[in-house]
Order: C-alpha cells, then structure tokens, then sequence
C-alpha cells in the first residue's frame, strides 16, 4: 500500500520527479507550484557557499508524500520511505492518522497539542512492564522513522555531499531517561558515516545529549565521532529541545580533495565548525537523510526499555542517602544506567519521589540531589549520575508500590508524560546547487552520487 497524502508544495525552481500512483491509477494527488518568492527563505549560511537550490521542500505542515508499502517492499519514487537496510525498519502501522492510529510509528496530519502545529510526528512507544500493551517497539535497534532512500537503496533521493541542511522540530517529553532523537543522514551504503545535525537524548545532562552537528567515522574507526566540540546553549543559551520549535542546521562543504567543513546551527545562529578528513569512498557516493527515534543505554543497548516502568521493591537509606531497589525486567537484564542520565522515581509515598542523580549498585540505586558537577545548566529537574549532588534525607514510610523512570500518567503533550516520545518535524529541507542530481557540487569532487 502506498500512502500519498496531499498537497504537496515544491519550489518554483526545484525540479519535479515523477511520482507513481501505485497499483490505483485513481490515487490522490495534487501538485502545487508555488510561485517565487512565496517559499522558505534561503538561509544565510547556505547561500554564501553557492546551495541556493531547493533541493528537497518537505513542509509537513500541508502534507507528507510517504511509501507505506513496508520496508524492503518498495516499488515507486516517493519523498520517504520507512525503512533503510541497517538503519531502520519501520512502517505505517495502520495508518498515519492519529485519529484512527493513535499510536503509530509515522503520524500524520499530527497537530502538536502544546503549539497547534501541523507536523509529522515520529512516535515511539513502550511496552510497559506493567501493562498487556504492546506499543510500538520499532525494528533495527528500536528506531523508527522515515528515509529519502528505500530499504534498498533502489527508490528515493540521494543528494550530494555538499549542501545545506534544515531540521524544523520539537521533542518531547525530556527529563526522562531513555529517548534518542535524531535528524541525520549518511552514505548510501552501511558502515560509511553519520551526519548528525543532532543527537537529543531526553535526559542527558549536559545539553540534552549531542544536539549539535556531529561527524561519526564508521568506517575508519568503528564509531568515533569528530564536531566543532562547542556546546548548543552558548548559542542559545536557554535552549530547550521541547519548549518550542527550533531549526536545527548543518552546513557541509568541502574545502579541498580530502577535506570536509560542516557547521552546526541553532535558529540559523552557528554554533561550531570542524573540519574532517575524508576518505574516497566517504566522497563517491550520494547521502541519504533521516529523521528517526529510538531509546537506548549502552549497557543494555539502544533500542532497551529495561529501565522504564520497573516496580521499586524496596525503600530505605544507608551510606547518608536514600536508596531504592528496582527490580522487574530492570532486575533481570542486571541492567546498568546511562551515566550522564538523571532518573525518576514515583510513587513510593516516600521522599524517594522525584527526579535525582544517583549511585548504583546492581540493582539498588542510591539518590542524590541536584547540583552534581555535570548538571546541565539550563532546564529543570535535572541532575547527573554518580552522586556528587546533596544526600537524600528518607521521609515517609513506604508500604509497597512504586515505580523507576516511570515517563509518568496521562497523555500530556507538552512536559507531561505518557508512555511515548515523541519526535515532531514541522520541517526537513535541502540546499544545494542548481546540478545537484547529477554532481557533488564541489570544484573538488568529481563523483557523480547516483553512480
């Protein structure tokens, strides 16, 4: 089934691909050209090293042109697709309406209940180890999301390596451990590179994970990453990822044969630059972009919900502090905590609820209050791991219940928590030059990035 939900608005100047129809020749579709001057504003930065084409114009606030035939499926030219060999394996659930497919993997039309935005809204939900529910668990390591390219590579739109390029978004809920968030992009193959314009993990404790452009070398070194090392909040220095919608922005151009300059924006302010060193294979193929959702911890690996929603079995105090026992699928998988995370604790009718920083010892986990030496400086209840903050005087007398890094009850959009994060794109766009299908638009690479 192929989903193609209208209208859909392309710059006068972009260059219009053919878009199948599928199996019904009666599909809906409705294509409007949009006069000059009435479309997005050419950032700054990517007009003064020459991407003054609209290569790419999803504005998902009038519409989304999606193939819903499920990943590895794929027979027609779309915009998105919910699947990449190695990277994600995703769909459409039953649908992209909301009304009727409340929690769907892809979303759309998504109205924001804190801004009353239309957006697509990539959503990734728990299964709680509480509850029969089975939420949306997502494939290849628990993301889920959309791609330019089809599972195989064979549909969908590569761009060069030199362009600019636009993440307009917000997500939510943060000050909860577990969420990773990300628009990115890579190579046309796996095990090339990563191209983050962010990085957003929902309780980092310094900046909310790596919001900022990063290059992660794959192939040469099995995953390090290279970036201006620069934090977002000295650009906007209130920045919170949920508390509106910001522009997120990555510039990448190359300098020389074996050179690549990106930058990193925030609201079109630049954060940072870093060059890096590129290999041939790196600069021989087109890039592919992706705005995609999952949860992880490194001890239990991205995808992991080991650490939501598991029953506290014990309260009590020792070593100054107060401490709960966490058992649970928490217990089984011996799972250990992402250490810049804060956790949450509730329920408890002790003064064990609320938001700390903590020690931990297997399954037992001492609290500490704010004002560890990693706090992240900006935001609300939050604090880092591994002690370092004010002990936790034990109050109140606890008679059993209670939950860890629990996201919290209700369905509240904004900083309420349900058993979901949510990843929502009024946005995703792409400058580059006028001869972007068929060149790298560099002086110094020849390569053609459909090759």
């Amino acid at each position: 089934m192929i989903t193609l939900i209208t209208p859909l608005l392309f710059a006068a100047a972009l260059f219009l691909p053919s878009l199948a129809h599928g199996a019904d020749p009666s599909a809906n579709l409705s294509v409007q050209v949009v006069p000059p001057g009435s479309g997005p504003t050419l950032p700054p930065q990517a007009a003064a090293q020459g991407f003054t084409t609209l290569a790419l114009n999803a504005d998902f606030s009038q519409g989304i042109d999606i193939d819903c035939e499920g990943a590895g499926k794929e027979t027609q030219e779309h915009q998105w697709y919910t699947g990449m060999q190695g990277v994600v394996a995703s769909d459409c659930g039953t649908g992209l309406n909301p009304a009727t497919n409340p929690n769907g993997p892809i979303m759309w039309p998504f109205k924001d209940p804190v801004t009353g935005d239309t957006v697509v809204n990539i959503r990734r939900t728990t299964t709680p180890s509480t509850s029969t529910y089975q939420g949306n668990m997502g494939g290849v390591l628990g993301r889920v999301g959309i791609t330019t390219k089809s599972f195989f590579y064979n549909h969908g739109t590569s761009y060069p390596i030199n362009l600019y390029v636009e993440c307009v978004e917000r997500i939510w809920p943060v000050d909860v451990m577990g969420m990773w968030s990300n628009c990115w992009g890579g190579g046309n193959a796996q095990n090339l590179e990563e191209i983050d314009l962010n990085e957003i993990h929902s309780s980092g404790s310094q900046d909310y994970g790596n919001p900022n452009a990063l290059w992660w070398k794959w192939d040469q070194c099995g995953g390090c990453a290279e970036g201006p090392g620069v934090r977002i909040i000295t650009a906007e220095p209130n920045w919170r990822p949920d508390d509106r919608y910001h522009k997120y922005g990555i510039l990448v151009y190359q300098t020389s044969a074996t050179n690549v300059r990106f930058c990193g924006y925030i609201d079109d302010i630049q954060v940072g630059c870093h060059d890096v060193a590129a290999t041939e294979a790196e600069l021989s193929h087109g890039t592919s972009w992706l705005l995609s959702m999952t949860t992880g911890n490194p001890c239990c690996g991205e995808g992991a919900w080991a650490f939501v929603d598991a029953p506290i079995t014990g309260v009590g105090f020792a070593n100054g502090t107060t401490y709960v026992d966490v058992g649970g699928v928490f217990a089984i998988n011996s799972c250990c905590l992402q250490n810049d995370y804060g956790v949450r604790v509730s329920g408890t009718g002790t003064s064990a609820d609320g938001y700390w920083s903590w020690n931990q010892d297997g399954t037992r986990i001492y609290l500490y209050g704010n004002g560890g030496t990693n706090q992240r400086s900006t935001g609300t209840n939050q604090s880092p791991c591994c002690g370092g903050g004010s002990p936790v005087p034990l109050t109140g007398t606890w008679s059993g219940g209670g939950t860890f890094n629990l996201p919290g009850a209700g369905t509240g959009g904004g900083r309420g928590h349900d058993h979901a994060f949510n990843h929502s794109v009024k946005s995703f766009r792409i400058w580059t030059c006028a001869d972007w299908r068929t060149t790298q638009c560099s002086q110094f690479n020849n390569n053609n990035p459909y090759k």
